[in-house]
Order: C-alpha cells, then sequence, then structure tokens
C-alpha cells in the first residue's frame, strides 16, 4: 500500500514534465512549398505551404531567395493549407523555402526547398518555355529531330531531352572542346585535348577513341559515319566503324572555323592568313577556291540557300561581320558591329535566312543572315552560346548557369 503512494505522484510529475516538454518544442517543419516552378517576372503566383496536422494553430511565412521573406500570415490550425503570393522583379534560379511560428513565438526550422526558375517577361513576340539548371561550357548541338540538345558542361557530356526539359550525363568527361551529331543523328562527336570521342547515343556506348591533340572545330559529314576535325594546321577527315581512322586531306596555317554546305558539296575553313575562307570540295578532298575577306574569320555559318556563308571577326578591335557567296566565289558585304558585343557564337536558323548570336555582357538576338540587321532581340537573355533546333521550333540559350530554351508562336519562328 505504502509503494503504491509514492508511485503515483512520481507518475504525476512525469506526465507534467512531458506536457512542459512538449509545449516547449519548436512547431513541425513545414512541408516543402508547392507552387509554379517557371514564373515569369512581374507576375503574381500563388504558392502553397502548410504542415503536417498536430498541434494547435501555427503562422507561416515564405522565403522566396535574394532575401525576400514575407512578413507572417495569421494562425492557422495545423494541416490547413495557406496561400502566399509572389512577384518576382527579376530573372534566375531561386529557392522557396517556408517556416513555421506557434503562438509562443517558436519558429521552425525552414523546410525542404522547392527550386524556381523565374523567367525573363516576354518583351518580345515569342516566349521563353523552359529553364534548365545546366552550365554549359563550350557547345551544344540539337539532333535532326529537334527532340533532344547534346551540351558539353563541367561534369562532361548532357543530354535535355525536349519532352521533360530535364538534363542526364551521357558522357562523364569534363574538359570538352567542342560537339557535332552525325547527319543521323546517331553517333556523337566529343572533343577532348588529347583525343576525338565516338558516341553511339542510342546505346549510350563509345564506338571508338582516337588520339588526336590540338583540335579546334568537328563537324558531321554527308556520309553519317564520318567527321571533319579541324586543327590550327591541318583538317581531318574520320571515320568511325570497325575501321576507324584519320585521314589528313588539307594543310593550312591558322584555322579558325568550318562549317559545312552539305547542298554544294562544299566545306568551308576560315583561316586566319589573309582572313581567306577556303572552299574544299568534300567528293574530291580539292580546294576549289580561296576567297581574301580581310577579316579574321573566327566564326562561320551558313546563310540564305546555303549559296551564302556568313562569318564574323569576333574581336573587339576588329569587330566585322562579312557575307561571302560561296558559288560566285565573291564577298557581298562588310557590316561593322559594335566593340563592346563581342560574339562569342553563330546559329543559322532551319531556313537559313537568319543567324542567332551570342555576345558577352549582350541580350542573344536574332539578325538577318545578309544584311546583318537586327530583327529580334531576348531581353534579360546574355548567353555564351546558342544553337537552333533542325526543326525550328526551340532556340537555345547557355547563360552562365541556366539554359534558356525559347520556344516560338505556330511551332516555327518566322
Amino acid at each position: 500500500m505504502t509503494a503504491r503512494v509514492t508511485t503515483l505522484p512520481l507518475l504525476r510529475s512525469l506526465a507534467l514534465a512531458a506536457v512542459i516538454l512538449v509545449s516547449c518544442r519548436a512547431p513541425a517543419v513545414p512541408d516543402r512549398p508547392e507552387g509554379k516552378a517557371w514564373p515569369i517576372v512581374g507576375d503574381s503566383e500563388p504558392y502553397i505551404v502548410q504542415s503536417q496536422a498536430g498541434r494547435a494553430a501555427v503562422a507561416y511565412r515564405c522565403l522566396f531567395g535574394d532575401a525576400d521573406t514575407t512578413a507572417w500570415t495569421g494562425f492557422v490550425a495545423t494541416g490547413v493549407p495557406v496561400v502566399i503570393n509572389q512577384c518576382w522583379l527579376t530573372p534566375g534560379r531561386r529557392e522557396v523555402r517556408a517556416q513555421a511560428m506557434d503562438d509562443a513565438g517558436r519558429v521552425s526550422p525552414l523546410s525542404e526547398p522547392l527550386a524556381v526558375s523565374v523567367l525573363p517577361s516576354p518583351g518580345y513576340p515569342d516566349s521563353v518555355v523552359a529553364a534548365v539548371g545546366l552550365a554549359v561550357t563550350s557547345a551544344m548541338v540539337a539532333s535532326p529531330a529537334g527532340d533532344r540538345l547534346f551540351a558539353a558542361c563541367t561534369t562532361g557530356v548532357a543530354v535535355v531531352d525536349t519532352g521533360c526539359w530535364q538534363p542526364d550525363l551521357l558522357l562523364p568527361r569534363p574538359g570538352i572542346r567542342a560537339l557535332a551529331l552525325s547527319a543521323d543523328g546517331r553517333l556523337l562527336w566529343v572533343v577532348i585535348h588529347d583525343s576525338i570521342m565516338v558516341v553511339d547515343v542510342e546505346r549510350e556506348n563509345t564506338v571508338c577513341r582516337l588520339p588526336l591533340e590540338g583540335c579546334r572545330r568537328v563537324c558531321g559529314a554527308v556520309d553519317p559515319d564520318e567527321a571533319y576535325l579541324l586543327t590550327p594546321s591541318l583538317l581531318f577527315r574520320i571515320k568511325a566503324g570497325g575501321t576507324s581512322k584519320v585521314d589528313t586531306i588539307h594543310t593550312a596555317e591558322d584555322q579558325l572555323d568550318m562549317t559545312l554546305v552539305p547542298q554544294h558539296s562544299l566545306l568551308c575553313i576560315g583561316a586566319e592568313a589573309g582572313g581567306t575562307l577556303v572552299l574544299l570540295d568534300t567528293r574530291t578532298d580539292s580546294v576549289v577556291a580561296r576567297v581574301s575577306t580581310g577579316v579574321r574569320p573566327r566564326l562561320l555559318a551558313p546563310a540564305t540557300g546555303s549559296r551564302f556563308v556568313s562569318l564574323t571577326t569576333g574581336d573587339y578591335y576588329s569587330p566585322y561581320a562579312c557575307v561571302v557567296d560561296v558559288l560566285g566565289r565573291h564577298i557581298t558585304g562588310y557590316y561593322l558591329l559594335s566593340p563592346q558585343n563581342r560574339i562569342t557564337s553563330l546559329a543559322s536558323s532551319p531556313c537559313g535566312r537568319f543567324l542567332a548570336l551570342s555576345r558577352v555582357e549582350a541580350n542573344a538576338s536574332i539578325v538577318d543572315a545578309l544584311s546583318w540587321s537586327c530583327v529580334d532581340t531576348f531581353p534579360g537573355l546574355p548567353g555564351t552560346r546558342v544553337e537552333w533546333a533542325p526543326d525550328g521550333r526551340h532556340l537555345f540559350v547557355a547563360g552562365e548557369d541556366t539554359l534558356w530554351v525559347l520556344g516560338f508562336r505556330g511551332g516555327q519562328w518566322r
């Protein structure tokens, strides 16, 4: 009887201590916020926050990144969703987190983040359809069907599916200099500092790897099993498969870039010496003409009807563009560019009438391939690389840490 009397007060004390301990605890961590992952600058978007049902009333607030934190909401019962609206004023990637507070002022830890990519306000006729968290380093190339984009990033070659816009690592190999796809989209040619790798993109395996140092550019040939490789002094043709081999088909000095014009069986090579555009017949591997441009042809792209080739120096002190008629073997025009906006890459539209440009510290834009007059600019989208999908439905603009995807009305641009 005595033992029972002494035990009851002890049990009551333990129960009271448990109640005090529970009452002193901070609220539970809220669930990850729910809401739009690709909001547009200037649009107000709702984000839903809530906690698992359990304790008494709590208030919520959201942290939207860039030190943008909302005020506390009113108190609601746990388990009841609360809507908090947010309007971003600048584009970029953000993390949205939620936090709860009880009526005693105790604050919970932050919730798991909701990744958000804020898109620029479309001040042009078309729109950004996706923002992919991918830091493209040196090259991009789209598949012939336009359903995939292959991009060189810091960790290797990533492939982005245009159906879900999710990047996957295809080839874990950093230090990639250039990429090219075969005409049928089956083989991916990958240039590393000391070799060339050929990857079967369907089977995701390496077909072959050949030693080759100093390669600057690669482009697919008409034959889907072949590609051209450009070094400062040599042009190679490589054939993949069971009997992989490399043939030297041209020797020059200070070669900078090349582009294939398959309709006329021409490979155009820009050489620094004399600003020469070398025209090579791909059927005979022989030089058929040399056109002196007087500028340093660092970037080349085919233009309207593939009869013309646009080239630009990309230099700060000599910012010229030039258009060459590769059939008539003459220059059709020179165009002085702004030295503040040095061009870093060119991409020809599928129709050949336009060029997409990426520029240093400036917005990506589209110009007429023959007159170089600006026909469209994309505010808020500076980029280091541009690539056009062969079907014309998308233009890819690689920023510092984001790959912007532009979609065009009616499925085609112009």
